[in-house]
C-alpha cells in the first residue's frame, strides 16, 4: 500500500470532501454518504489500487484536531496482527534448557517462519515481527503477510487452533550461556541468545508457548454491518487484553501505567461512552427499521460490552 504521508481528514465532513474532490487532491467519488469507518476503509482500498497523492493540505484550519486514539474511527489495518509467547523464562523445557529474562534480543525484527520452521528448507515466510520481553515471557509482536497465500493460510490456521497452537524459535546461543544447576538439576542456562526466526509448530520444546492475541484486517469495503460490528466487538477485548498484559508487566517491575497509557485508556472510555450512547439509540428504534440479523448482532454486541438492554 502507498504510504500515507500526513494525517487523514479528521472528521466525516472533511473525509467526504476529500473523497469527492477531483484528483490529484481527492479521489473523485460520487457516492460518499457512508459512515466514517467505511469511508476510511474505501479510501485505503483506493490507495491499495494505486491512488497516490500528498495528504498534507487536506485538513483546513476549521477542521477539528483528530484525537490521538479513536477506536471506532481509525486507519484500518490491512494485516493479520498477532502477538505470541514463543518462550517462557525460568522453567526447564523439554530440551533441558532454562531461558532467563534478558536473554532475548529485544527490539530485533525477525521473520515468522512457515509452519514447523520449514522456511529453513525454502518455504516462504508467513509474516514478521519484533521481539520483546514481558514478565516471564519472550514475545513476538507481528503480523501475517495477508496479501500472500502462505500468510493468509497460516493466519487462519493459527486463529482456528487458538490455545492449541504452540510456538518455537530458531536461535544461536551466545556467552555467558552454558551449563548450570537450576533447582537442583543440571541444565543448560540460556542467558543470551540471537533469535533468527519464530515459527508456529505442532509441539514445541518450550513450556507454555501460545498465541496471546490475533485479529484479522478490517472488513473490506461493502462488508455487511453484522461483519463490521463483530470485527469491532472482537477487537476491543483484544486491545484490553494487551493493556492488561502491559500493566501486569509494569507491575512486575514495581511500576504503574505511564501518564500516556492512562490518557489513552481514559480517551478510550470517553469514546466508547459516546459510541454506546449511539448504540442505545439504535436499539430503542422500532425493530421494523432494521433487519432481524442486524438487530440480533447489535443486541449480542451490546450484551458483550455490558450495555443493559
Amino acid at each position: 500500500m502507498t504510504e500515507q504521508k500526513a494525517a487523514l481528514p479528521a472528521n466525516p465532513a472533511a473525509m467526504r470532501q476529500h473523497l469527492t474532490a477531483d484528483p490529484p487532491g481527492g479521489h473523485g467519488m460520487s457516492d460518499s454518504d457512508m459512515p466514517m469507518a467505511e469511508m476510511v476503509s474505501r479510501h485505503d482500498a483506493m490507495h491499495s489500487d494505486g491512488a497516490d497523492h500528498e495528504h498534507a493540505a487536506m485538513a483546513s484550519a476549521s477542521t477539528p484536531a483528530r484525537k490521538a486514539f479513536t477506536p471506532f474511527d481509525f486507519k484500518l489495518s490491512e494485516t493479520g496482527d498477532v502477538t505470541v509467547a514463543f518462550s517462557r523464562f525460568n522453567v526447564i523445557d523439554s530440551d533441558n534448557d532454562v531461558t532467563f529474562p534478558g536473554a532475548m534480543p529485544v527490539g530485533k525484527s525477525v521473520p515468522m517462519s512457515a509452519f514447523g520452521h520449514t522456511s529453513w528448507d525454502g518455504a516462504l515466510p508467513t509474516g514478521k515481527g519484533t521481539i520483546r520481553e514481558a514478565g516471564d515471557l519472550g514475545i513476538l509482536e507481528g503480523a501475517f503477510f495477508m496479501e500472500t497465500d502462505q500468510g493468509r493460510n497460516t493466519y487462519h490456521t493459527v486463529k482456528a487452533m487458538a490455545d492449541l497452537q504452540e510456538w518455537s524459535y530458531g536461535y544461536r546461543v551466545l556467552p555467558p550461556s552454558g551449563p548450570e544447576v537450576f533447582n537442583g538439576q543440571a541444565i543448560r542456562a540460556l542467558r543470551k541468545l540471537d533469535v533468527d526466526e519464530v515459527s508456529p509448530v505442532l509441539k514445541g520444546a518450550g513450556v507454555g508457548t501460545t498465541t496471546l492475541a490475533i485479529k484479522s484486517g478490517a472488513p473490506v469495503s461493502g462488508a455487511s454491518y453484522a461483519e463490521q460490528i463483530l470485527w469491532y466487538s472482537e477487537g476491543l477485548p483484544a486491545l484490553l487484553d494487551r493493556f492488561k498484559g502491559h500493566a501486569a508487566a509494569r507491575a512486575s517491575e514495581g511500576r504503574k501505567l505511564s501518564c500516556s497509557d492512562r490518557a489513552a485508556l481514559e480517551e478510550l472510555v470517553e469514546t466508547l461512552d459516546g459510541q454506546l450512547a449511539t448504540a442505545r439509540e439504535l436499539l430503542t428504534e422500532p425493530a421494523k427499521s432494521m433487519d432481524a440479523v442486524t438487530l440480533d448482532v447489535l443486541l449480542r454486541t451490546a450484551q458483550r460490552l455490558g450495555v443493559p438492554v
